[in-house]
């Protein structure tokens, strides 16, 4: 089910959730006898233009999943494409969750902030969103230090689209040497 929140004194909310395991989540829920406030879709972060037109969501909002999939910069890449301008992305995840989990089962990606920047990285790529990104997205983070704040190693990122993004991004990225 969404952490997302369903209401917002004077607004009205509109949630969409997407996931690739929605129909195990689904199944699930109707196992338990469950109804979720908002079912979760299938859907993958590498695809989300395929379901979704530009431009048409005011936060996409991801919690610790896209470290699971397989190209995770194409995944911030879309959800960037999906957010209206003023809107945000943002990515609340485990900091270097593949590496800390020894990169077994979903684990594939470790998110970090090195020298200020949002990176995605594993044994084979190291990815500066802001080099992928275009330069209308403006990026900020934040990483929970848990013996600072109590809370685990948890990194929050936030994206802002500052202004309509000239050309469409790509969908595929191009392979780092």
């Amino acid at each position: 089910m969404t952490t997302v929140g369903a209401v917002w004194p004077g607004c009205e909310l509109r949630v969409t959730a997407v996931d690739s395991l929605a129909v195990q989540y689904n199944q699930s829920l109707d196992r338990l006898g469950i109804i979720p406030p908002v079912r979760t879709q299938f859907g993958e972060a590498e695809h989300l233009l395929d379901q979704f037109q530009p431009e048409s969501f005011d936060l996409v909002y991801s919690r610790n999943a896209l470290d699971h999939s397989f190209d995770p910069m194409l995944g911030v890449s879309n959800m960037f494409a999906l957010a209206r301008i003023g809107g945000v992305v943002r990515l609340e995840h485990s900091v270097n969750e593949g590496r800390n989990q020894r990169y077994r089962g979903l684990h594939r990606w470790n998110f970090d902030v090195q020298e200020g920047r949002f990176v995605i990285w594993n044994k084979a790529e190291h990815i500066y969103v802001d080099e992928v990104l275009p330069p209308q997205a403006r990026i900020t983070c934040e990483k929970h230090d848990p013996a600072r704040t109590g809370l685990p190693h948890w990194l929050n990122v936030t994206i802002t689209k500052m202004c309509r993004v000239r050309s469409e991004l790509p969908q595929q990225r191009p392979t780092r040497q």
